[in-house]
């Protein structure tokens, strides 16, 4: 088996003995510093718009939550907006575009009072409607009272029982203790109309 020379004779015949390859990883400090130091340095606008944009967004946000907490104009009554409506022309009667109806004694005169042949009918069936009382009940008391001669006026008449008003028309009690009152009502409301139609410029 031949063996390698010995390392005198390889000196002396001229050649030199490679060194040792290096290790191949880096030192690990060098390594981050030379990375740090290859990065570029942030611009100062970009870093300013970068600090300052959380802070835009944040009073944005609040800008846009206290605009919805106004209340809109939709939420205006209506009342209010046609009261100032009726101030834009001063010969518009006061509460001319209002949608509130009007008052009971101004609804009462706002149709002619009736024939005297037909108060006892008109009577009865309006006193029908405000009772929720079957069309054939009425019917039934209009034909008994107007045989009698009954009217609006004797039936509000307190001379008159009722247990006598009940026997003729076929209501009960407590249903003619209520038409009588409505009577009286209903005979005072048919007065102030023949006293408008009467007087029309008082």
């Amino acid at each position: 088996m031949n063996e390698p020379p010995a390392e005198g004779l390889l000196t002396q015949w001229g050649f030199i003995p490679s060194p040792p390859p290096k290790a191949r990883g880096r030192n690990t400090q060098s390594a981050s510093t030379d990375a740090n130091s290859s990065k570029p340095a942030m611009d100062p606008l970009t870093a300013i718009v970068t600090m300052v944009t959380p802070l835009i967004t944040t009073l944005l946000t609040r800008q846009i939550n206290a605009i919805s907490d106004v209340p809109s104009v939709s939420s205006t009554p209506d009342r209010a907006l046609k009261r100032s409506l009726d101030t834009l022309d001063p010969t518009l009667p006061s509460g001319s575009l209002s949608s509130d109806p009007p008052p009971a004694s101004r609804r009462a005169l706002s149709s002619p009072p009736p024939d005297v042949e037909h108060e006892l009918e008109a009577c009865m069936v309006s006193f029908g409607r405000s009772r929720a009382l079957a069309d054939g009940i009425i019917n039934t008391a209009i034909e008994n009272l107007a045989v009698l001669g009954y009217t609006p006026e004797v039936l509000a008449d307190t001379d008159i029982s009722n247990s006598r008003i009940g026997e003729v028309s076929k209501l009960p009690e407590g249903t003619v203790s209520a038409l009588r009152k409505f009577a009286r009502q209903w005979c005072g409301r048919v007065d102030a109309k023949r006293a408008r139609v009467a007087n029309p410029d008082a």
